[in-house]
């Protein structure tokens, strides 16, 4: 007689899939926002962006709430503005601050409510994509490449503890990566 196991093992796994969040994190500059807006819209899911969700609800910018409040005030904001998402009963696609692994009530929340996906790029695409996308609070008064790498190395292993899946951007399109996203995802 043949084990109901593997079919069981198979469909659980489909249905947290379907029914879990996907939480997209990594370094500013990794694709977070793209991708995951993309993703959205392949998945038919809501697309969470955890800094517009803060702005939102702060009535500011990242910018200026780094400027007025401090980096400890944003932080706070974006731990809210996490589990609310986190807690939220449809499964959607969010997109998270490049900072959020600090905190490690917002790794839990995140790997509580849904899959946590890496997504990397070298230094060189990084710095190339922030500088294309504007000014960033945490990286005034040093160099672009040089505050990138500082800050990757504080938080490389702190990302790669918090994921479940990586995925390397690298070469690929927004579409690309959200396929790789979508794939890494269906088939845990």
């Amino acid at each position: 007689m043949t084990s109901p196991m593997p079919f069981l093992a198979t469909s659980i796994g489909f249905l947290l899939s379907d029914m879990a969040h996907i939480w997209l994190i990594g370094m500013m500059g990794a694709g977070k926002t793209a991708t995951g807006a993309a993703l959205a819209k392949r998945l038919d899911r809501p697309f969470v962006d955890i800094d517009d969700l803060v702005e939102s609800q702060a009535g500011a910018s990242v910018r200026t709430i780094f400027e007025t409040a401090g980096e400890e005030a944003f932080r706070s904001s974006e731990h809210e503005a996490v589990a609310i998402s986190a807690r939220t009963v449809t499964p959607g696609v969010i997109a998270t601050g490049g900072g959020v692994v600090l905190d490690a009530e917002n790794v839990e929340e995140m790997r509580r409510s849904g899959e946590v996906v890496l997504l990397v790029a070298s230094l060189g695409t990084l710095s190339s994509r922030v500088a294309r996308a504007g000014s960033r609070p945490l990286l005034d008064g040093a160099p672009l490449d040089e505050r990138l790498d500082t800050l990757l190395a504080e938080r490389d292993e702190l990302y790669r503890r918090a994921a479940h899946h990586v995925v390397e951007t690298e070469g690929l399109t927004i579409e690309e990566t959200a396929g790789a996203v979508e794939a890494v995802c269906h088939n845990t």
